[in-house]
């Protein structure tokens, strides 16, 4: 019996030490992520099988069913090819609820007593994929001054890192994600140093959201901010709006984020390069509602909606063709892959998330599903390795019971 018990610790033991390792993510190689999730996924199935545990198939079948109708979406797909790689993306939606599923009572509170150490994890991870490639990028070339650093670093980190490169809109997201998990530590830890280090890396965070200057994250990490304060801390509800107005402030001050803002008062249809990132979004979601418009119901299939796409950009804006640009918009983007069934299952299971974290004031769950409801307004996230696999992650993971 006690090398049963024992067998089961260190199983436990390696699910956490795997756990870690998906929080940490962000610093592997694209090559390597999916590994480490498979990794933690044996793990887990050893527990399970060890631990005799019963799967749960509820939450199972209500976190992926969406998931099941984008998979039906394939039947009317031509291309399979690239329908298939697209899922081969977004298996993270599916791969993470069946992780979760798998875990017996044991392991999940293990893994939610270790939560302020994962947070910590991350955010350190944030801090330092952002200020490896700074500190590189700077010194090959000193001469830059600070906007043209800010400019060229957002390429170089696109571009020139290998299979560690990322869009800035996902840096930026990660960068607002550690925000919001910081103030959770910062509530959490007792010691000054803790505290002090963790206002330290926070104004690092903050310096490369100022040079990312990413319109969608931020509105998004504003709104999530205002509705975590009132949940959390409505007692002192107006003194947490002054510091989120000062935030405010701060973006608007800066001129890099400013004339991003700035863009949001002149947007028009666009044909011609050179255009603001606002006129390409505007022209986008024009040709995908126009396109949804003969599809409302079924959509075009998940490896045919981009090449229906691509032909409205023929006819209506050719610049947009030379970036092959998706509907930039995830709720746009089921419309176009599965019609109104898929947007209204996804929709369905957002929703219940929403409630049921807010019956059991998870505020945790409620302010990653309010940043990524919003982000999802401006970027496919659950089309993209770096916005899907930790969608499907920090949803689940706040999903434990007693998590908050």
């Amino acid at each position: 019996m006690k090398i049963m018990n024992s067998s089961k610790s260190i199983y436990i033991a390696l699910i956490q030490i795997a756990f870690g390792l998906l929080f940490g993510l962000m610093l592997f190689p694209s090559n390597v992520k999916s590994i480490v999730i498979i990794v933690t996924s044996i793990f887990v199935l050893i527990n399970f099988f060890s631990s005799k545990n019963t799967f749960d198939k509820n939450y199972f079948l209500s976190n992926t069913f969406y998931f099941f109708v984008l998979l039906f979406t394939l039947l009317f797909s031509n291309n399979l090819d690239v329908a298939f790689l697209k899922i081969q993306t977004m298996l993270s939606l599916i791969v993470f609820p069946l992780i979760f599923s798998l875990l017996n009572n044991e392991a999940k509170k293990r893994l939610i007593k270790f939560k302020i150490n994962y947070f910590w994890i991350y955010i350190i991870s944030v801090v330092v994929y952002n200020t490896i490639p700074f500190l590189w990028f700077y010194s090959g070339i000193p001469n830059y001054s600070f906007l043209g650093m800010s400019y060229h670093l957002k390429n170089f980190i696109m571009n020139n890192i290998g299979k560690y490169g990322i869009h800035p809109i996902y840096m930026s997201m990660h960068c607002c994600i550690a925000v919001i998990f910081s103030i959770k530590v910062f509530l959490f830890i007792k010691k000054k140093y803790k505290k002090i280090l963790l206002l330290i890396l926070n104004l690092i965070i903050f310096f490369f959201l100022l040079i990312y200057a990413r319109k969608g994250p931020i509105i998004a990490l504003i709104i999530t901010l205002i509705f975590f304060s009132y949940l959390e801390y409505r007692k002192y509800f107006k003194y947490n709006l002054i510091l989120i107005f000062g935030l405010i402030t701060l973006f608007s001050l800066i001129p890099t984020t400013r004339n991003r803002f700035l863009e949001l008062s002149k947007m028009s249809t666009t044909t011609v390069d050179g255009s603001s990132s606002s006129n390409i979004r505007y022209t986008i979601y024009n040709n995908s509602i126009e396109l949804i418009k003969n599809a409302p119901f079924l959509g075009y299939g998940i490896g045919d909606y981009q090449e229906e796409l691509n032909k409205s950009y023929q006819k209506n804006a050719p610049i947009l063709l030379e970036k092959k640009y998706n509907s930039h918009n995830q709720y746009l983007g089921f419309l176009l892959i599965g019609g109104v069934l898929l947007l209204v299952s996804f929709l369905s299971f957002y929703g219940k998330k929403i409630i049921l974290a807010y019956k059991t004031n998870n505020t945790l769950l409620i302010s990653i599903l309010i940043f990524y409801g919003v982000t999802m307004l401006f970027e496919n996230i659950l089309e993209r390795e770096n916005g899907v696999i930790f969608f499907a992650l920090f949803i689940n993971f706040f999903s434990l019971k007693k998590a908050k």
